[in-house]
């Protein structure tokens, strides 16, 4: 090994190059290094020249450490329901390993720089705008008004599931009486299922029709009819 290729004695970062430990399987020279913790690891030239390798692990340890506490003294909120809304908003977001990201992030779906680099931003806006810590599952949920819009406090609002599953960009939208709404609406409206909302548009009038009819008449939502499967 010439001179000028020999790394013994050199330190980067927390480890100190003791001397050359052979080559690996793809025949790069790997190097036998001593960490100031007391720790011996086994890196790469180019680890170790590039800054890669800086301990033997033990630096990222307190740097996750540090950032921790500083998380918890900054803001103290943690382990409360809002941090992990807004760790879930970010994440589906900004990580193209998240499952939900092909839904936001591929589609160009971000978090504004105001509340992405900053928890304490996203928490005020919160709890000025509606957010209830107590409120059961589903009942306060994030939305975004304008569904191909960023998460922002212009676009934003708490809400419950419903009226999230109300505006989505899938939803089938229907006009009655010059009054526009969704599937689930309309169901809510009358009383019925889904499903009842299904087929052309032509049935689906005949159906609300009828049911405006029987409103008119009795006063009341038409009942639900179950069908009975008779046995063979």
């Amino acid at each position: 090994m010439s001179e000028r290729n020999d790394l013994s004695g050199q330190k980067y970062g927390r480890l100190t190059v003791v001397e050359c430990a052979g080559r690996n399987r793809c025949n790069r020279i790997m190097w036998k290094c001593v960490c100031e913790c007391g720790n011996v690891v086994i890196a790469r030239s180019d680890a170790l020249k590039s800054g890669d390798v800086q301990s033997c692990g033990c630096l990222n340890n307190e740097q996750r450490s540090q950032r921790f506490i500083r998380m918890n003294t900054t803001h103290g909120k943690r382990n409360t329901r809002l941090y992990v809304v807004w760790c879930d908003m970010r994440r589906r977001c900004n990580d193209n390993r998240a499952p939900e990201y092909k839904n936001y992030g591929a589609r160009g779906i971000r978090v504004c720089n105001e509340w992405n680099n900053d928890f304490k931003s996203f928490y005020d806006w919160a709890m000025a705008n509606g957010y209830d810590e107590t409120a059961n599952r589903g009942e306060c949920t994030i939305d975004r008004i304008d569904v191909n819009g960023e998460y922002s406090p212009d676009n934003c609002r708490f809400v419950d599931y419903f009226t999230q599953g109300s505006n989505k960009r899938n939803n089938r939208l229907i006009t009655h009486n010059g009054e526009t709404k969704t599937q689930s609406e309309w169901a809510r409206h009358y009383g019925k299922n889904r499903a009842f909302f299904c087929g052309p548009e032509e049935l689906i009038e005949r159906r609300m029709s009828g049911c405006d009819a029987y409103m008119r008449k009795f006063g009341k939502v038409p009942p639900r009819v179950h069908c009975v499967r008779r046995n063979a």
